[in-house]
């Protein structure tokens, strides 16, 4: 398992990013964006476990949201250590 994904699974108790996200494998980009809105909007930043929490969120959502990186996870599990690395602010969305 990759340290990304171990991260996840630390900070949200298991490393379905669907689940965390609360959406179907199918949604479509703007279902994405809408379910990540939703999340990181749950967790004040002012505290580092939150903070981080924040950051994982981003790389969940650059993963799902990149054809390749998605296909990627829905086949084997995994992140992509590129997508994981290339992730936005929550502006930037």
């Amino acid at each position: 398992m990759s340290s990304t994904l171990e991260q996840i699974r630390v900070h949200f108790g298991h490393t379905d990013l669907y689940k965390i996200l609360h959406v179907k494998q199918s949604a479509t980009e703007s279902e994405l964006k809408t379910a990540y809105r939703k999340q990181a909007l749950k967790h004040n930043l002012d505290n580092a476990d939150a903070t981080e929490k924040f950051q994982l969120l981003c790389t969940i959502h650059a993963v799902l949201s990149n054809a390749d990186a998605r296909a990627l996870y829905n086949e084997t599990g995994e992140i992509d250590a590129d997508t994981s690395a290339d992730t936005k602010s929550f502006n930037d969305w």
